[in-house]
């Protein structure tokens, strides 16, 4: 059922980015091209290296007060089990696996075992320009609170715990979610900024994936990132939650008629809110985040190929060598790894990225399929991708 879920949910991000794909196509094919032109200037291979890193003040700074803060806030203190363990606890449960918890900082009380070894620099931090600890906010009796970020090349993931005074609703359609709504404003080098907003409403969800420890208790994974995002080129973020959300199964219904399908009938959901906001500031920078290009530049006879394929610390994916005349929104390339397993589908963009948590993918195998043919053929279906394949190859990577 959780598959499913996953599987229909990726279905939709891929029929929302070819329709609004399909609006820009001439755009597409350039960025295309150029792209097709910068890699064929490559080496064999190459590893690039991204500095980046999320610092919520100075750690050493943090852990300089992070004793007293507890002592004045008992509330804090008995948060500490749960914080800095949450990535540990859900990066193999969430649709975005990853071994977060090896690749993260901690922030706040939740770093001070892992971050010991920095204390001795404390006194020369404290006047450092970054917030209080541990990072957290509250808002008519919920307080939110971060205690750890990690990073991939175009997206960031924070573990956070939601503490609620008054309760979380027992009747929730998601036992795994809490729904939000957020503002991100990302500034550069420069004090130029790209905004970002999300909103929840309706059938239109996004949310925090997690789990309910008890009634009043949530802990989650929060996952920014957009398709073309590269965080190497900012230097700061500002984060607010606007409101969390929880959906009921109670609601009124609309009918809507589907291109090729019909009428359907579904629910708008009722919902829960919880009013905020919650301010975050993040720092970025000199954290070094490896991601690995591996060319391939192969085709077939009929023009099909790969031109490449890239591996970033949590996602894997594949760019396609298309013949003349073909719109990338109508092909994608998955990958399976080197035990002759489909990885699990994790993201689509500009390009389908999957997930390499716990597999072995010193050699990958690619196949480049039709789009309607990977829908047809995907979760328990995948089994029949290498048939339909327009194109496959086998690929080492590097250790």
């Amino acid at each position: 059922m959780e598959n499913k879920q996953k599987d229909d949910q990726l279905e939709q991000k891929i029929r929302h980015t070819i329709n609004e794909t399909v609006l820009e196509s001439e755009l597409v094919s350039q960025k295309m091209q150029e792209a097709y032109d910068k890699i064929r200037k490559m080496q064999k291979t190459r590893k690039r290296k991204v500095s980046l890193v999320v610092r919520f003040g100075t750690v050493a700074a943090v852990l300089a007060v992070a004793t007293i803060y507890c002592v004045k806030n008992p509330a804090i203190a008995a948060q500490i089990p749960f914080l800095g363990n949450i990535f540990r606890d859900l990066e193999g449960q969430v649709s975005f696996p990853g071994d977060y918890s090896e690749k993260s900082i901690k922030l706040g009380a939740a770093g001070e075992e892992k971050d010991r070894r920095q204390k001795q620099d404390a006194s020369d931090d404290r006047n450092d320009a970054g917030q209080t600890v541990p990072m957290e906010e509250t808002a008519d009796g919920v307080t939110v609170t971060l205690s750890e970020a990690a990073c991939d090349y175009n997206s960031i993931y924070l573990a956070l715990l939601v503490k609620n005074e008054k309760g979380f609703s027992k009747d929730a359609t998601y036992p795994n979610i809490l729904f939000y709504d957020a503002k991100l404003k990302l500034e550069k080098q420069d004090g130029s900024v790209d905004k970002f907003e999300y909103e929840t409403e309706g059938i239109y969800t996004v949310g925090i994936e997690g789990e309910y420890i008890d009634a009043h208790t949530f802990q989650g994974i929060y996952q920014f990132g957009t398709a073309d995002l590269d965080l190497s080129e900012y230097t700061a973020c500002d984060l607010i939650f606007t409101e969390f959300e929880q959906l009921l199964p109670t609601g009124g219904t609309e009918t809507i008629t589907v291109p090729d399908y019909g009428e359907v009938t579904r629910l708008i959901p009722d919902s829960v809110h919880y009013k905020g906001p919650w301010k975050f500031h993040l720092n970025l920078e000199d954290m070094e985040v490896n991601e690995q290009e591996i060319p391939v530049q192969e085709t077939n006879e009929n023009g099909f190929g790969i031109e490449k394929i890239v591996k970033t610390e949590f996602a894997i994916y594949a760019v396609p060598i298309l013949p003349e005349g073909e719109k990338e929104y109508d092909y994608v390339a998955t990958i399976w790894d080197a035990d002759g397993e489909p990885l699990d589908n994790r993201d689509f963009g500009k390009y389908l990225t999957m997930s390499h948590y716990g597999r072995d993918v010193s050699s990958v195998t690619v196949y480049l399929l039709k789009m309607q043919d990977f829908l047809d053929h995907k979760g328990e279906n995948s089994y029949l991708q290498p048939k339909k394949a327009v194109y496959q190859t086998t690929v080492r990577l590097d250790d």
